[in-house]
């Protein structure tokens, strides 16, 4: 114990069990009751045997190497506490089964460019639009829910629902926004740059491969913020499981 060393260095009980908050009887019950030392006779074949790999290997692993190669009668338990004595670790992590799976890998592939620099007021509609796909749980599997949010108008201005949230769900929902832009285009008059061109959200919806659209009259957003679909998601949550709205189901 570190006490009873400086203790026998001449500095004074009383301060020194003061300063570690410990007691003069459980300083003394810790005198005459040390702790027993698990195991030293199996240090050195353990040593012997986590040596052998680069990365060592687990408690369990080197425990069966004692049994079957040195014969020796030893638990696990004993053999992972001769481990942490002597400072030894596995690098290697077994799969935890009460774990849940985490598919992400890091930053991987490009990065689109951060358009609106978490600037979500619009001064006029189709200006910036932002969509997300939300899961539900339903009578008979799960839905999913597509909605584009014109952060503008504050309106709903394109949706889909489907049972799998795949690329047809996505080429859809870009075929009814370019339903709805082709129908604004024939409505409103083409000045001030107020119209998004119909035919770049056409090739997003054939899966060409272009980046949203970067014009300066528009900025389709590929992220949907929280913050901003609150004004909405609340209705629409509440009723889509129960039924209360009709929604056709793809």
């Amino acid at each position: 114990m570190i006490v009873s060393t400086l203790a026998g260095l001449g500095h004074p009980l009383r301060c020194l069990l003061k300063i570690a908050g410990l007691a003069r009887s459980t300083y003394y019950y810790l005198l005459s009751h040390p702790e027993p030392v698990t195991r030293p006779d199996i240090e050195p074949m353990v040593a012997e045997v986590f040596h052998r790999t680069p990365n060592g290997c687990g408690h369990r692993q080197v425990r069966m190497c004692l049994v079957y190669e040195f014969g020796v009668r030893v638990s696990h338990k004993s053999v992972l506490r001769v481990m942490r004595r002597m400072g030894l670790k596995c690098a290697i992590r077994r799969p935890n089964p009460y774990r849940r799976y985490s598919s992400y890998q890091g930053d991987t592939g490009a990065k689109p460019p951060n358009l609106l620099e978490r600037d979500f007021a619009a001064d006029r509609p189709w200006a910036k639009l932002g969509t997300d796909v939300t899961e539900f749980r339903a009578a008979g599997g799960k839905a999913y829910l597509a909605p584009i949010y014109d952060m503008g108008s504050k309106e709903i201005v394109a949706w889909d629902v489907s049972r799998h949230p795949d690329l047809a769900q996505q080429q859809r929902l870009l075929a009814m926004l370019e339903e709805k832009l082709r129908r604004r285009r024939s409505h409103t008059p083409q000045r001030h740059g107020m119209a998004i061109p119909a035919r770049l959200v056409a090739e997003q919806a054939r899966g060409t491969g272009h980046p949203p659209v970067h014009e300066p009259q528009g900025c389709f957003a590929s992220m949907f913020v929280r913050q901003v679909r609150q004004c909405f998601s609340v209705v629409w949550a509440d009723g889509f499981p129960r039924c209360r709205h009709r929604f056709p189901v793809m």
